[in-house]
């Protein structure tokens, strides 16, 4: 079978698990790539970034993805300041990268490190040739937060096309969950039903929300093994 060739770029930035990193040859369903405090390595697979403010429940969320426990989670805010890389064999013929991006409006980071947080992520959005998707996690029990909107005013500047998730969804009953989602959606001008409801802990959203991201990393494609693994998630 033809060896993978490591692509233009890749030693902008280095980790040893990348060293005999091959997506044609991947058997696990994750693989965590590496961790980077600068523009990661150009890896010419279709990619989806996360972000949000933090503590919003990103790691959790990956984890929940992809059936995993390969996202590190924390009590502590704050705690992702480099972009974490994982490959994901979404189906036998297909591989995608999932990008944890650090978490942005910890208060008790310092003014330096949030602006080395800010930069990070900027030059991220601006750079990142293969990024086809960014997915970003809100609190839809509060108002719609400064920071979370400057990410949304960037990602249309750029045209970068994202999601908008709320997280913890399993934290509000139905009624109030209902409510808080329909607040939201009407005061950041989204469409009803565009805003994806999520819980880590119940699954509920896992469905959708892959059915979206493989929308956005591969189009319409969509073949019947696809089909079968995104039924076997739910169960």
């Amino acid at each position: 079978e033809e060896k993978f060739e490591r692509p233009d770029g890749w030693g902008q930035s280095y980790s040893k698990k990348m060293d005999n990193f091959d997506p044609k040859m991947m058997k696990e369903r994750i693989k965590f790539l590496g961790s980077f405090d600068s523009q990661p390595p150009v890896l010419n697979l279709p990619e989806v970034a996360f972000v949000g403010r933090s503590n919003i429940g990103k790691s959790s969320l990956l984890n929940s993805l992809t059936g995993s426990k390969e996202a590190v989670t924390g009590k502590t805010p704050g705690r992702t300041r480099r972009v974490n890389l994982f490959a994901v064999k979404e189906s036998p013929t297909k591989v995608l990268v999932m990008a944890d991006l650090p978490g942005f409006g910890y208060a008790k980071l310092s003014k330096q490190g949030e602006k080395g947080i800010e930069d990070l992520l900027t030059s991220y959005f601006q750079d990142r040739q293969d990024l086809k998707l960014v997915v970003l996690l809100v609190d839809a029990r509060l108002k719609p937060q400064e920071s979370d909107m400057a990410a949304m005013d960037m990602l249309l500047g750029l045209q970068i096309p994202f999601v908008v998730v709320a997280t913890k969804v399993d934290r509000m009953g139905k009624n109030e969950m209902d409510t808080c989602l329909a607040r939201y959606e009407q005061d950041i001008e989204l469409d009803e039903g565009q805003l994806i409801a999520y819980s880590s802990q119940t699954g509920e959203g896992k469905k959708f929300l892959w059915r979206c991201i493989k929308q956005g990393l591969f189009g319409g494609e969509e073949d019947s093994e696809d089909s079968e693994e995104e039924e076997d998630e739910d169960v």
